[in-house]
């Protein structure tokens, strides 16, 4: 089962049984696309902070994009303090893991994004039939 799209059927009712809320953003590409690189910007390069725009291809990759999508969607709804446990627990986190020089991007180059501060990050379109890595019951 792909999860794009989707959250899972695992999520299609909260433990009350009540039904889930609607998902803000419908998939972790258009998370990604839309919200997540507008919002981490920063400087790259081929030996320092990297990213990859198909960053699709790399296993690790989708699976924190993914469980950072899911987290986001979940904390959203706490109007409290959710943004900053989501920032605090799960952005920065992963972000930091994804961005390094040592992270799954390591010899990735990203000649078309420019290398200034606060350059965006860019992110080409997944081809369909590329599954998400993140399927609870294969």
């Amino acid at each position: 089962m792909s999860t794009t799209g989707a959250l899972g059927e695992w999520d299609e009712k909260d433990s009350a049984g009540k039904p889930a809320p609607k998902l803000y953003f419908a998939s972790v590409e258009i998370f990604v696309g839309k919200y997540l690189l507008d919002m981490y910007r920063r400087p790259v390069s081929s030996t320092g902070t990297t990213w990859c725009p198909e960053w699709w291809l790399h296993p690790e990759a989708r699976l924190r994009l993914e469980t950072m999508w899911r987290a986001w969607e979940h904390l959203r709804l706490e109007a409290a303090t959710g943004m900053s446990v989501w920032l605090r627990e799960h952005a920065d986190y992963h972000m930091a893991v994804l961005l390094s020089s040592d992270g799954p991007f390591k010899g990735c180059t990203e000649s078309s994004t420019p290398s200034g501060p606060c350059a965006r990050c860019e992110a080409t379109r997944r081809p369909k039939g590329c599954l998400s890595l993140v399927r609870p019951h294969d």
